[in-house]
């Protein structure tokens, strides 16, 4: 059977002052150190939080700025091509140019040769029919 005498005071008073000691050496330094860790970690995960949002916002102005930088390359890239093109047209055109010059000075030439040795044809044409139609009709013809 259970008594209650004075056992059961002093267990109680001890079991007591050990809570008490306890509370002080112990459960105050934990629960502190918990306390710590919680707000640390609320601080972490808020910073963490802060660095994606920040970290998305670069990402977002980078990619704009790629996508404008890419557009102005296709822009730049597109009025080289039509430029390099205007060019090649130019140059072409210059060499078309140049080249009926050249022509129309070569058949100037070919017709200025040409009517030269007609002119010295004509020159000895006289002597040469007279030469074939002695050798034709073995005679000179007067």
């Amino acid at each position: 059977m259970i008594s209650i005498n004075a056992t059961l005071v002093i267990q109680v008073i001890n079991f007591l002052v050990l809570i008490w000691i306890l509370n002080r050496i112990l459960f105050r330094p934990i629960f502190k150190i918990m306390e710590e860790r919680e707000k640390s970690l609320t601080t972490a995960k808020t910073e963490m939080e802060r660095l994606r949002v920040e970290a998305e916002q670069k990402t977002k102005t980078i990619e704009a700025e790629l996508r404008r930088t890419r557009k102005k390359e296709s822009e730049n890239r597109d009025q080289l091509r039509q430029q390099a093109a205007d060019q090649a047209e130019n140059i072409l055109n210059q060499a078309r140019t140049q080249a009926e010059e050249h022509v129309a000075a070569m058949k100037e030439e070919a017709e200025k040769q040409i009517k030269q040795v007609r002119q010295s044809l004509d020159e000895y044409k006289d002597a040469i029919v007279e030469m074939v139609l002695f050798k034709v009709m073995g005679r000179k013809v007067s």
